[in-house]
C-alpha cells in the first residue's frame, strides 16, 4: 500500500471513530428535561392567589371577610384652600408725597388705623381760612338778622345773609374732607399684607398706599360637582384642616354655594367660613375639607382593600352568588385611625382580603374565611 492512501486510510478512520462517539453521546442524554413520574404536580405554591382544584378543574382560592353594612354618618370630603374674606388695595383719594409709613408690613391694624400719611401742604391753611369765613358769616347773619327785626333793614338781606352763612359751613367741611385724605386709613380690621407707597413717593389719586388682608372669617374654597351642589346648604357645618397639621381641626359652615358652574371644569364653588378672631391662620394653606350630607349604610374597611381603575376610580372586590368575583365601584364617606368608610357594596358583603389584585371581575373561586384552615 502506497503512502498516500495509508494517510486517507487514517483519516476516514478518525471520521469513524468521530461519528460514533458523538451517536453513542446522544443516546446517552436522551433523559434530558424528562420530569421523573410523581413529580409532575410540583410546582411551587402561589402566595396570591392559591391554586386549587373544584370537580377536578384547577381554581383560584381567595381569603374573604363578611362585612356587614352600618349606620354612618355621610360626609363630602373636599381638598381647597384657605383665602381672606377680602383682599383690598388701600388707595389715595388726593395727591400728595407720602411723609409717613405708619403700619408696618404683617401686622394687625384696627379700623381706621393710618396706613399712610401725606404732606398737608397748604390744606391746613386753606381749613383755618374756611374757619375764618364761617366765623364771620355767622356775625354778619346774626347781625342782620336783628336788624332786621327791629325793620332797619329788608328782609331780603337776612336771606343773604344766611346763604353766604350756609357758604362758609359748606366750604369749611370740604377743606376738613380735603385734610383728612392726606390720612390714607384702613377701611376694616385686617392684616396689613404688603406696603406699595414708601415715604417720599409721590400718591394721585387712586395711587397704591397697601395690600390689607381681611382674615376673620377665613375662607376655604373648594369646587363640588353637580351631583354634590344641589345637596349642600348654605348653613350647613363644617370642619377643615389646614396646612401639615391634619390634627388642627377649625369649625366652620357652608357661606355660600355658586349658582353656576365653572364653564371651563364643570364644577361649583364652594366657601367655608372658618373662625379666625386673631388672625393668626394664614391665607393660601391647602385645606381638607369635610362637610355633613346626611347618613346612610356604609362599610368600615381597610384602605388596602380599594383598588383603583385606570381612571382613578375607586373600587372594591368581593366574591358574590355562585362564587364570581364582583367589583363594586365606592366611595370613600368618612375616615378614621383604623380604617375608611365607603358606599356602595352590598348591605352585606364577603370582601376579598387576600388576592384582590390577582383576580378580576366575572373570576370563579374558592374562598375560604380568616381562621379557616385552607
Amino acid at each position: 500500500m502506497s503512502r498516500s492512501m495509508k494517510i486517507a486510510a487514517g483519516i476516514l478512520a478518525v471520521f469513524v471513530l468521530y461519528f460514533a462517539g458523538s451517536a453513542l453521546f446522544r443516546s446517552g442524554d436522551d433523559t434530558r428535561g424528562h420530569i421523573p413520574e410523581g413529580t409532575a404536580n410540583a410546582v411551587p405554591t402561589l402566595e396570591k392567589p392559591v391554586p386549587g382544584k373544584r370537580n377536578g378543574k384547577e381554581v383560584v382560592r381567595v381569603l374573604v371577610r363578611n362585612s356587614k353594612a352600618e349606620s354612618h354618618p355621610i360626609f363630602l370630603s373636599l381638598k381647597g384652600r384657605s383665602e381672606p374674606a377680602r383682599s383690598v388695595l388701600v388707595r389715595s383719594e388726593t395727591t400728595g408725597v407720602v411723609s409717613r409709613a405708619n403700619a408696618k408690613e404683617g401686622s394687625l391694624v384696627k379700623l381706621n388705623a393710618v396706613l399712610c400719611g401725606l404732606d398737608v401742604d397748604a390744606r391746613q391753611a386753606k381749613l383755618d381760612e374756611a374757619k375764618a369765613k364761617l366765623a364771620s358769616a355767622k356775625f354778619d347773619y346774626e347781625a342782620t338778622k336783628d336788624l332786621v327785626a327791629k325793620g332797619w333793614k329788608p328782609p331780603n338781606q337776612e336771606a343773604a345773609a344766611k346763604a353766604s352763612l350756609d357758604a362758609a359751613a359748606a366750604a369749611l367741611e370740604g377743606a376738613q374732607v380735603e385734610l383728612s385724605k392726606t390720612d390714607i386709613r384702613a377701611p376694616f380690621a385686617g392684616v396689613f399684607e404688603k406696603r406699595e407707597a414708601e415715604i417720599g413717593d409721590f400718591l394721585s389719586p387712586g395711587g397704591v398706599c397697601g395690600l390689607l388682608l381681611d382674615l376673620d372669617p377665613l375662607i376655604v374654597a373648594a369646587d363640588v360637582s353637580e351631583k354634590y351642589a344641589g345637596i349642600l346648604k348654605a348653613g350647613s357645618t363644617a370642619t377643615a384642616s389646614l396646612g401639615q397639621r391634619s390634627d388642627a381641626i377649625v369649625q366652620g359652615v357652608v357661606r355660600y354655594i355658586a349658582s353656576s358652574a365653572n364653564p371651563a371644569t364643570g364644577t361649583y364653588r364652594v366657601e367655608i367660613a372658618l373662625e379666625n378672631p386673631d388672625m393668626s391662620i394664614p391665607a393660601g394653606q391647602s385645606s381638607d375639607i369635610r362637610i355633613q350630607i346626611g347618613e346612610g349604610m356604609a362599610h368600615h374597611i381597610s384602605p388596602a382593600l380599594i383598588v383603583y381603575s385606570d381612571d382613578g376610580a375607586p373600587g372594591v372586590r368581593y366574591v358574590g352568588p355562585s362564587s364570581i368575583v364582583n367589583l363594586s365601584p365606592v366611595e370613600i364617606v368618612d375616615s378614621d385611625q383604623s380604617g375608611v368608610w365607603v358606599v356602595g357594596l352590598p348591605q352585606e358583603a364577603n370582601i376579598i382580603v387576600q388576592g384582590q389584585d390577582y383576580v378580576q371581575q366575572g373570576l370563579r373561586v374558592e374562598s375560604f374565611f380568616e381562621g379557616e384552615k385552607s
